[in-house]
């Protein structure tokens, strides 16, 4: 079952590759304890290490401490759902149908945002937004930006973390918040979702919404903004479809080919920032490939 549940987290994690045998490749050291909860925290904790021993889990600052106490939340959320659905703690290397049942009651969906390195008509990286749901499949896909024009090159610097630099929003998990009404200033449009950093930052007001003042100032003070109201919607509805709490802007970068369809011009010279990508797999952590209205 937390082999499951780890998988669905972060398969690189769950399965290891070249740089970490993960979960599966250090079974060997809970035989016997497979239904002790501290060895198994422990087993889930370092199969985010490399084979350096190093720690490898950006999306918690790479802190043990959060990364250990998110992991300890998870188990205990799963045990209550096996608990409730009648279902016993499997060895952890193993899978039934009670397992499978359990996972799909104590998990949501997730979105997941990555840069593309591509800029659109207005000098703003193009942002890839996809919605998964619980199973791992994709069921949405959008683009969005964040920041404006001269902080496109601050993504991931440490001025990221200072309030008022205009820069991207940080990388890291955020919990997906209400939909409110949105303040009646300039760059909102009717409504917007807030976004929580779940990672310590001085960043605040951070959210999702329409780009309300694209026309004339694109972008925004650090928020995710979609170019029109129609997009900003369908993430609400992919959102609200997928049960998704957790919005993830991971450092990877989305490698491919990517166009920019040009197909649906609003205006002679403009172009429409979505992106045309094929049909996705299900959800897999991407490798790192770099080093609001807010």
């Amino acid at each position: 079952m937390n082999y499951l549940d780890l998988y669905i987290q972060s398969p690189l994690a769950a399965t290891g590759d070249s740089s970490g045998p993960g979960f599966l490749g250090q079974l060997g050291l809970v035989k016997g304890r497979e239904n002790d909860d501290g060895a198994l925290k422990s087993l889930r904790v370092q199969s985010y290490m490399t084979h350096s021993g190093s720690l490898d889990a950006p999306g918690f600052g790479n802190s043990l401490g959060r990364l250990g106490a998110d992991q300890e939340r998870r188990m205990e959320a799963l045990n209550a759902a096996m608990k409730h659905y009648g279902g016993g703690q499997s060895p952890s290397g193993m899978i039934g149908p009670n397992d499978i049942r359990a996972a799909a009651a104590g998990q949501s969906g997730k979105v997941v945002v990555n840069r593309t390195g591509q800029l659109d008509e207005n000098g703003l990286e193009i942002l890839l937004v996809r919605t998964f749901s619980k199973a791992g499949k994709q069921i949405a896909q959008l683009t969005a930006n964040s920041g404006i024009r001269s902080t496109q090159n601050s993504f991931g610097e440490p001025a990221r973390k200072v309030s008022g630099t205009n820069n991207p929003m940080p990388f890291g998990d955020y919990k997906i918040g209400e939909t409110v009404t949105a303040p009646n200033i300039p760059g909102y449009g009717e409504l917007t979702t807030i976004l929580t950093p779940e990672f310590a930052t001085a960043r605040a007001g951070i959210e999702a919404h329409v780009d309300g003042n694209r026309q004339t100032s694109p972008g925004s003070a650090g928020c995710l903004v979609f170019k029109t109201e129609k997009e900003f919607d369908e993430f609400m509805e992919s959102v609200k479809a997928s049960g998704a709490s957790t919005l993830r802007f991971e450092e990877a970068k989305v490698g491919g080919s990517f166009a920019i369809n040009r197909a649906n011009r609003s205006s002679p010279g403009s172009i429409d920032n979505r992106l045309v990508v094929p049909k996705a797999a299900p959800y897999k952590a991407l490798p790192n490939l770099d080093a609001s209205k807010e």
